[in-house]
């Protein structure tokens, strides 16, 4: 059952699936957002644009209920109308990852390092540094990175600030050289194709995938760009920064969500641990 739908039609395969009345228009109203987000190529969006669709989504600080409810929605659309595997496998209804390893600082700067073209390392930097999701990345506006505050507002694909975070000192440079390459008058930091449109999620991701290969970076079993901005949480809990503003940077919205954060932190800590011997001003 794929092509385009009208709301009837998806009444009819929630009828068919046993859903209540109310759940239904629930869905059928969570669904009508999916499509005017991604209009026609719905069906065929790829896993990164969904995946960043709903992570936007549970930043825009909506309920945990809601969210939940438009996950469930977002879930049937794929696998019971689209026929497809489901796009937000492994998130949960917070949009929590399972993070099972993140990558090392040396594997990140060899990462980063591989991609060849500027404005691309400029982007996966920026998740990396400031802790972006890859939606948050893709749809940055120049106007919210603040050189002389050194901060940068994250916004929503509306423009709408959902939080401020850090800017690295580090990414100036590329910063500065990628924004003198523009000739355009164009909003997003890391535009697409066409005048309003930016880069997608699914570039990023075929981009990082290439420069880990590159690099000789091994990403796990399943290679996804937010790697970056776990490993950011990571090494910032590693380096002592206190957890209640590792989230407030990252703009997670539950405590618990930073569990698998602190856990990998907490494996690494003796590593991190700077000898009083090095702290001297001379060496015995």
């Amino acid at each position: 059952m794929t092509g385009v739908m009208g709301p009837d039609d998806i009444r009819q395969a929630l009828r068919l699936d046993g859903k209540s009345q109310g759940t239904a228009a629930s869905y059928v109203s969570h669904i009508r957002h999916l499509l005017q987000h991604f209009g026609d190529g719905a069906a065929e969006a790829d896993e990164a644009d969904v995946r960043g669709y709903f992570t936007d989504l549970i930043a825009q600080g909506r309920s945990a209920s809601y969210t939940a409810q438009a996950q469930s929605a977002i879930r049937f659309y794929y696998t019971r109308i689209a026929g497809r595997t489901d796009p937000l496998a492994g998130m949960g209804s917070r949009g929590a990852e399972a993070v099972e390893r993140v990558l090392s600082r040396l594997e990140v700067a060899s990462l980063l390092e591989a991609v060849e073209q500027p404005v691309y390392r400029l982007a996966l930097t920026l998740m990396y540094s400031s802790g972006l999701r890859s939606g948050e990345a893709c749809c940055l506006r120049r106007r919210n990175v603040d050189t002389e505050k050194m901060l940068i507002r994250v916004n929503d694909r509306a423009g709408r600030t959902l939080r401020e975070t850090i800017l690295s000192k580090a990414s100036l440079p590329l910063l500065f050289q990628c924004l003198a390459r523009r000739g355009d008058d164009q909003p997003y930091l890391f535009p697409g194709r066409g005048r309003t449109v930016c880069v997608s999620a699914r570039t990023l991701q075929r981009v990082f995938v290439d420069a880990a290969s590159r690099a000789g970076v091994s990403t796990g079993r399943k290679t996804t760009l937010n790697l970056l901005r776990h490993s950011f949480a990571v090494h910032l809990l590693e380096d002592g920064i206190d957890r209640r503003l590792v989230q407030e940077l990252m703009g997670v919205g539950s405590s618990s969500m930073m569990t698998p954060y602190v856990r990998l932190a907490g494996g690494n800590a003796r590593l991190r641990v700077l000898s009083p011997l090095d702290r001297l001003p001379f060496m015995i």
